[in-house]
């Protein structure tokens, strides 16, 4: 269980910077407003917090197991 859970986390993290390099790309190009770049953010953390928790799921089934 601890090492599904560190296996989780470090998954997380990982999508996290994923996440940060998606924004940071979208901002560099320099081709959305303001409010077009603050709505793709909302949307990419809205599928992230998702697939986070599809991941806790997943787990949380593993460990009933």
């Amino acid at each position: 269980m601890a090492d599904t859970t560190k296996q989780v986390s470090m998954l997380e993290l990982e999508l996290e910077d994923n996440l940060i390099r998606q924004i940071e790309d979208v901002a560099d190009s320099g081709c959305f407003s303001k409010d077009e770049l603050l709505q793709s953010i909302l949307e990419a953390w809205r599928y992230h917090q998702a697939y986070i928790h599809r991941l806790e799921n997943m787990v949380q089934i593993i460990s009933i197991k």
